[in-house]
């Protein structure tokens, strides 16, 4: 059996750094102040609860909802309701799942628009959230066009992607 080297590639390292630099977009942030968020539980499918992907089909149950700041940040307390969780902890319990671990609720952030309450832009879902966790969540500007007209009067308001902060207690 005759063994022959494998030819060596020479990777440039710098070049690929620049073209990454290049090619891909960089996000710009900016605080998103005095915007009202409705904070939804939301509850897993079957195929989401053994381990499939998010589907988005699970059912959402609406939490609270909360303003940002003048700095975008805010501060959201909820409370749960314990039937809905026990369910879903005896049946994470079958799938050898800890318990614990899974009785906390999955929490989905969600723009809505006030004239109407229609949902402008909803995040992916942040799993299994403790008592208190810093959430940093980013709105696209696209979506945020569309409460343009309604958030503010004035020019100097500049509304961009934002980088609000969702602190739970």
């Amino acid at each position: 059996m005759i063994r022959t080297k494998k030819p060596k590639i020479e990777i440039d390292r710098q070049a690929l750094v620049y073209l990454h630099d290049k090619v891909l977009p960089r996000s710009i942030t900016e605080p998103l102040p005095e915007i009202e968020f409705q904070c939804c539980e939301y509850i897993r499918t079957c195929e989401e609860f053994q381990g499939g992907p998010f589907s988005g089909e699970g059912k959402r149950k609406k939490i609270g909802s909360c303003t940002s700041d003048r700095f975008g940040n805010y501060i959201f307390n909820f409370s749960k309701s314990e039937n809905p969780h026990l369910e879903s902890s005896l049946f994470n319990l079958k799938l050898n799942k800890d318990c614990a671990f899974q009785f906390m609720p999955d929490i989905l952030i969600q723009l809505c628009n006030k004239e109407n309450n229609e949902v402008i832009h909803e995040t992916v879902p942040y799993w299994n959230v403790p008592l208190f966790k810093r959430i940093n969540i980013c709105f696209p500007k696209k979506k945020l066009a569309a409460l343009e007209d309604i958030i503010c009067d004035e020019d100097d308001i500049n509304l961009s992607e934002s980088d609000a902060e969702l602190i739970l207690v």
